[in-house]
């Protein structure tokens, strides 16, 4: 008990320590707040007195001395000028306000050269490093094409200033230049001579005894793809080329021709098309098989609204599949409608091809998923994309962890494309052959994917909750012996950009066109499209090549399946003489790149 009570004493004894130590404490801020209390009234009066200072001087600066303004800003009747202001400052005063403004002088220099700096200076329109055009800047046009020459001569041939007759150099002034002919639309009308035979062309009516004479007229030409229609070849296939290659609709079209002064209504031009596409099927198969025939292909697929579906709404997706050649001196181009994007469409489409294929990763070409006989090589663009999206979506700083790492891997993507396209140039100059590019390419490029998967793998950890970077490192990690498969052949590029490209073509038609009428429209559309994109690829002009398909495919409407040769339209296999009337004539310096 004894015990316990020392304990308690003790405790109070502690207490009362801490007790008086506190009182020490409260004693001590109690002054301190006095203190401060004591500088803020300092300070305040200061910060008024300055206030009060900066009133007067932005009134003195900037204010009127009108009465409206002295008593906006509550200036003293006293204060009417700067000087006025500067007599009732002492020398002190005087000196502080010298120093503020030129303080102040000097910031706002210091932020106007700032706001020069900002403004986007002009443009020179003419650097030295500009690159000129042949002939001292003077554009010159193939020296094979027709031209027209016209004489603008000196009226009389005589001085303007003396009258003095003047003397022939027998040389010109010449310039060059394009201009646009627009032909309008001429009716033609055939005129047939009508004959009979005075021995075999009579007959007589027993009844009525009357003679009838059986005509004779020359036949229609068989040329014409529409006998005894009211469009003739030309007119056909420019209606095809406006449509399907340069995007006009129908109703656009048929506005068109209005303006011509002729009525043609947007139902015969469609009619005139599919009539065109269902005759020229044949000939868009056999580039089917040309393009099943090479070693390599590459593929797409995109989304068309088609109206009039077997127990589909209309607002349901179809679809148009893409396979290009990947041979760039003959290049190919076939496009395939089907409602369905299933991978069925496209077994039926490849059926035992056993080359290789090169597209995204859509489930529909995966060859390990599917019963294939090709070989897939994944597209490195479609990776590529899933970086740069991301780096645009994350919004990463530049030094975060997401900015170093998509700047990593975009780096090792940036390379493996640099090596493709040096090795390419050497190849398509002859300077290597096939068998070289493909080793050195190889050789190369294995140690670049071998350092994309590294860097996805190490830098993986740092971005377990960052969607953005995830989908791209696992869309590459899922499909990694994939991406490297086009460096085994040489018609193979690291992306799919072939059919994108020939996509990105159709997708402008598709935005004036809209949708296909019905699925026997859509048909012709794939089937036209498969053709003019053909003819475009291999520097046809595609105007003239439709006009002489329509003819030569009238002209076998008489011969029988097995003898019509569809092959020998395909621009690759036309005779030289043939090609060079229906290529275009290259008038600029600058040739299509394919």
């Amino acid at each position: 008990m004894k015990e316990n009570n020392m304990i308690l004493q003790m405790r109070v004894n502690e207490l009362e320590k801490e007790a008086l130590k506190l009182k020490k404490d409260i004693s001590v801020l109690t002054n301190d707040n006095e203190t401060l209390k004591a500088d803020n009234l300092v300070i305040t009066k200061a910060l008024r007195s300055t206030e009060e200072r900066l009133r007067i001087e932005l009134f003195v600066k900037f204010g009127s001395k009108s009465e409206k303004y002295r008593k906006l800003f509550k200036i003293p009747e006293a204060y009417y000028s700067l000087d006025d202001l500067k007599e009732n400052l002492s020398e002190e005063e005087k000196t502080i306000l010298s120093d503020g403004e030129k303080v102040v002088k000097r910031i706002k220099e210091e932020e106007d050269s700032k706001v020069l700096a900002l403004v986007k200076k002009p443009r020179n329109r003419n650097p030295k490093s500009r690159k000129r055009g042949n002939s001292n800047g003077k554009q010159k046009f193939d020296a094979s094409y027709s031209r027209e020459e016209r004489i603008i001569d000196i009226p009389n041939k005589e001085c303007q200033q003396c009258g003095v007759s003047l003397i022939s150099l027998n040389t010109y002034c010449e310039h060059e230049y394009i201009d646009l002919l627009e032909k309008s639309l001429q009716i033609i009308r055939e005129k047939k001579p009508k004959y009979y035979c005075p021995n075999c062309g009579v007959s007589k009516n027993d009844e009525t005894g009357e003679k009838n004479l059986n005509i004779l007229c020359a036949p229609s030409p068989k040329n014409r793809f529409i006998p005894g229609g009211l469009a003739g070849n030309n007119l056909i296939a420019t209606a095809l080329c406006d449509k399907y290659f340069y995007g006009l609709s129908s109703y656009r079209l048929s506005s068109r021709f209005k303006n011509f002064g002729i009525d043609i209504s947007d139902q015969n031009l469609s009619n005139w098309f599919i009539k065109a596409a269902e005759e020229l099927t044949p000939l868009a198969d056999e580039i089917l098989k040309d393009i099943l025939s090479g070693s390599a292909i590459n593929s797409d697929e995109t989304t068309y609204k088609v109206l009039d579906e077997e127990e589909r709404k209309d607002t349901s997706k179809s679809w148009l599949w893409v396979l290009c050649s990947s041979d760039k001196k003959e290049p190919k181009v076939y496009f395939k409608y089907d409602p369905s994007r299933s991978s069925d469409v496209f077994k039926n489409l490849v059926g035992d091809y056993d080359g290789y294929v090169q597209a995204d990763c859509y489930i529909g070409y995966q060859a390990k998923k599917q019963d294939y006989k090709f070989k897939l090589a994944l597209c490195t663009a479609h990776l590529r994309r899933k970086f740069t999206d991301a780096l645009k979506g994350g919004n990463y700083q530049e030094g975060s962890p997401g900015y170093i790492t998509i700047d990593k891997i975009l780096k090792v993507i940036g390379k493996i494309y640099e090596i493709d396209k040096t090795e390419r140039v050497l190849f398509d100059k002859g300077i290597a052959t096939e068998e070289e590019f493909v080793q050195k390419r190889k050789k190369l490029s294995s140690p670049q994917f071998k350092k994309l998967t590294k860097v996805i793998n190490g830098r993986k950890d740092f971005h377990t909750n960052d969607d953005n970077i995830l989908n791209g490192m696992n869309y590459y990690l899922k499909h990694v012996e994939l991406f490297p498969k086009y460096l085994e052949i040489a018609a193979l590029n690291p992306d799919n950009s072939l059919a994108e490209r020939i996509i990105k073509g159709f997708s402008r038609i598709r935005m004036n066109t809209l949708f296909a009428g019905s699925p026997r429209g859509a048909k012709a559309m794939a089937t036209l499209e498969t053709i003019i994109h053909s003819a475009n690829l291999n520097d046809m002009d595609i105007k003239k090549y439709m006009k002489y398909l329509l003819e030569n495919v009238s002209l076998m409407r008489d011969s029988l399946a097995s003898e019509a040769n569809y092959k020998r339209l395909l621009p690759w296999n036309m005779s030289e003489e043939t090609k060079d009337k229906l290529s275009i004539q290259t008038m600029s310096i600058k040739h299509k790149k394919f």
